[in-house]
């Protein structure tokens, strides 16, 4: 029998293939900005690239969809970036063409969602 690999983990943010080792756990509504029974719902909680999270940092769902090009676009033309996440973060700027995440569905601030 041959090993079976672990499938690809998607980053949320991105739409892409997380690299080995560039992994962390998104609170797309941010722990520092909402009430905990929020932040800690698995619903809310999704693996993101470390870079593509870090540009995101503590804005809520809709704070991030309307900034998140320019953002993102500003990190990998002035942040001093590895050339490995460089290109990762070029990556999810094209696409972003394709990939796109309605806030208002993942977002846990504005309604009662029990998932």
């Amino acid at each position: 029998m041959k090993k079976t690999e672990k499938e690809p983990v998607i980053c949320f943010l991105s739409g892409l293939e997380i690299p080995k080792g560039k992994q962390n756990k998104e609170h797309y509504c941010p722990k520092s900005r909402v009430p905990q029974f929020i932040w800690e719902n698995p619903f809310n909680i999704h693996p993101a690239h470390k870079v593509i999270n870090t540009i995101k940092s503590d804005r809520i769902p809709c704070e991030w969809e309307d900034s998140k090009w320019n953002l993102t676009y500003h990190a990998l033309h002035h942040w001093n970036l590895k050339q490995d996440d460089a290109y990762f973060v070029a990556r999810t700027l094209q696409n972003w063409e394709h990939y796109i995440i309605n806030p208002c569905d993942y977002c846990l601030l504005h309604c009662n969602k029990t998932r």
